[in-house]
């Protein structure tokens, strides 16, 4: 492994220190000479670890996104192969992978470091560019292995700081965060964060609304998911009718694609109003491969 050197740099008003690596030699990356990019490498372990786990029966392990990681021989794989790129020296188009790329291999000082070099360069940008930027950061923490949860909810702070203009982006970052909280049967977060979607929701403006159906109806739907484990079905019911009335106006009246979103929400309401309701008695109808008589 090449020789690394601390760097200490400024990343969200706290100095963090950074591991960087000093000038490699050939052999120190010679088998991975074809990866010319951080995103290449970081391809290289997903896809490792991807194979690893390809025959062990991996839908049988128990999730634990805040404990698991990638297998340490992909992670060895990926910082031999990113063992050339310093945060320093790597394009700024790049910047955002080397960064996720660090997370899975478990140098996240370097990680911070890489992405508190992207964001210094979107310092002059309008709102709406350093919101995609930090929601794109933000995902990363939340896929990574093991999940960087708090990490993730700090990013989305600075994206909801944005205000109006990023509300899109604030949008995304508070229905991901909500969803990944049920992940780990965190209903009170989850609860919390879809709020923060719905409202963040209320204030895009009106032409992301109209592309962005989809996106509003999940997070109610994240939103009813918390609310019936912390209050009951009835008060989940609410929900969506609170999502009819939001973005049923988004389409034509009597339109086939508003009785498509009008479908698509019905349809998650009937759910929880079946729980608590007892279930129709079963009845055979008829016997398969008996002519159809029972």
């Amino acid at each position: 492994m090449p020789t690394r050197i601390m760097k200490f740099v400024l990343v969200g008003g706290m100095w963090l220190a950074a591991m960087i690596p000093a000038a490699a030699s050939a052999q120190d990356y010679a088998g991975y000479a074809r990866y010319q990019t951080p995103g290449q490498c970081l391809q290289l372990v997903n896809r490792l670890d991807r194979l690893y786990w390809r025959d062990k029966r991996r839908d049988t392990v128990a999730y634990a996104p805040e404990r698991d990681s990638v297998v340490e021989s992909a992670a060895q794989a990926g910082r031999a192969c990113g063992a050339r790129f310093s945060v320093a020296d790597t394009d700024t188009r790049d910047l955002l992978d080397l960064a996720t790329l660090d997370l899975l291999v478990h140098r996240d000082a370097d990680a911070y470091a890489a992405f508190g070099r992207l964001m210094q360069t979107k310092a002059d940008s309008p709102a709406v560019v350093r919101a995609w930027t930090l929601y794109q950061w933000m995902t990363s923490l939340i896929r990574s292995r093991p999940l960087k949860l708090q990490y993730a909810r700090n990013v989305a702070a600075q994206i909801e700081a944005l205000g109006p203009e990023a509300a899109t982006w604030r949008q995304a970052a508070h229905r991901d965060l909500a969803q990944y909280a049920m992940m780990i049967y965190d209903p009170a977060l989850a609860k919390s964060e879809a709020e923060a979607a719905v409202q963040a929701g209320s204030e895009m403006n009106k032409f992301d609304r109209v592309d962005a159906p989809q996106d509003l109806i999940e997070a109610y739907a994240a939103l009813a998911e918390a609310v019936n484990i912390l209050q009951g079905a009835p008060q989940a019911v609410a929900v969506f009718e609170k999502a009819l009335a939001d973005v049923l106006p988004l389409r034509l009246p009597e339109s086939p694609e508003q009785g498509m979103l009008a479908g698509m929400v019905r349809a998650s309401q009937q759910a929880y109003k079946q729980i608590g309701t007892p279930a129709p008695p079963l009845s055979g109808q008829f016997w398969f491969n008996r002519c159809n008589v029972l």
